[in-house]
C-alpha cells in the first residue's frame, strides 16, 4: 500500500479547505494560558501565543484572507477526516483516511515543566452534577480547609452521564495575587521567583490550595480530587 503523503505549505494552500469550516468543526488545545482552535482539515486558523488576550498569530477563522494559519493535511481531496481526544486528556488527534492509507497529526500544549512553572497552576476534575452528593468532611478536614459551617462540599458518586467516574471535563486552579509596592518594588529590583512567592504569600495572595477549596465549595470539585492533585506534589 502507497504511504498517505502529507501537503507541503504550498501544497496545502490550494488544495480547497472550506473558506470557514464551522465553529462545531474544531477542536481546542490549552496550556492554561492560550488556546489554539485546530480545524477537522488540519488547519490552526485561530492562535495567540503565550496568553489568552495577546494578538493573535493565526487567525483565519476571521479573515481566511490575512489571518494566517498553520495546516497539515493530505495531498489533494480523496480523504475524509476525524477528530478525538485521548481519554481524560487535552490531547487532540486529528485522523485522516484515504484509499492509500490513514495518517494521525497528534495537537497538545504542554504545561511548563519547571519548579516556577508547575506550581503556578493545576487541573483537577469536575465532579459529576448528576451524580455528585453530598458529605461531610472530618473535623480535621474542615479546619484544614477553614471551612465554615455553612459550606457545602461534594462527593463523585459516578452514573451513565459520567461513564461511572464521577466526574466529567476538568477546571483549572490558578494562584492569584496584586502587585502591592512591596512586589513591585521586589519585581524592580529582579527579586527571584521563589522570594516573589514567599512575598506574594504574605499579601494575601490566593494559592493553589485556597482556589481549590473554595472551587469544591461551589460545587465544581471535590476535596478529595484537590488533595490528591495539590498536597501529592508537596
Amino acid at each position: 500500500m502507497r504511504p498517505m503523503t502529507l501537503a507541503e505549505p504550498a501544497a496545502a494552500e490550494t488544495s480547497g479547505r472550506s473558506a470557514y469550516p464551522p465553529i462545531a468543526e474544531h477542536g481546542i488545545i490549552g496550556d492554561l494560558h492560550s488556546v489554539a482552535l485546530v480545524a477537522t482539515d488540519g488547519t490552526i486558523d485561530w492562535y495567540c501565543p503565550q496568553q489568552f488576550d495577546a494578538p493573535s498569530v493565526f487567525g483565519a477563522i476571521l479573515d481566511k484572507d490575512k489571518g494566517g494559519y498553520y495546516r497539515i493535511a493530505p495531498v489533494g481531496e480523496d480523504w475524509t477526516s476525524t477528530q478525538f481526544y485521548f481519554p481524560d486528556t487535552n490531547v487532540l488527534v486529528t485522523r485522516f483516511l484515504s484509499p492509500s492509507g490513514v495518517a494521525e497529526v497528534i495537537g497538545f500544549m504542554p504545561i511548563g515543566s519547571t519548579r516556577a512553572e508547575q506550581h503556578r497552576h493545576r487541573l483537577v476534575r469536575r465532579v459529576c452534577k448528576a451524580c455528585r452528593r453530598v458529605f461531610q468532611p472530618s473535623a480535621e478536614i474542615q479546619v484544614e480547609c477553614n471551612l465554615l459551617p455553612h459550606h457545602q462540599l461534594y462527593q463523585a458518586v459516578g452514573c451513565a452521564q459520567c461513564g461511572k467516574l464521577g466526574y466529567r471535563g476538568r477546571i483549572g486552579l490558578q494562584e492569584v495575587f496584586a502587585i502591592t509596592a512591596p512586589i513591585r518594588e521586589a519585581l524592580q529590583a529582579g527579586a527571584s521567583d521563589d522570594d516573589l512567592y514567599t512575598l506574594a504569600a504574605h499579601s494575601g495572595m490566593i494559592n493553589l490550595f485556597t482556589d481549590g477549596v473554595a472551587k469544591c465549595v461551589a460545587g465544581y470539585s471535590t476535596i478529595e480530587e484537590v488533595y490528591k492533585t495539590i498536597l501529592a506534589d508537596s
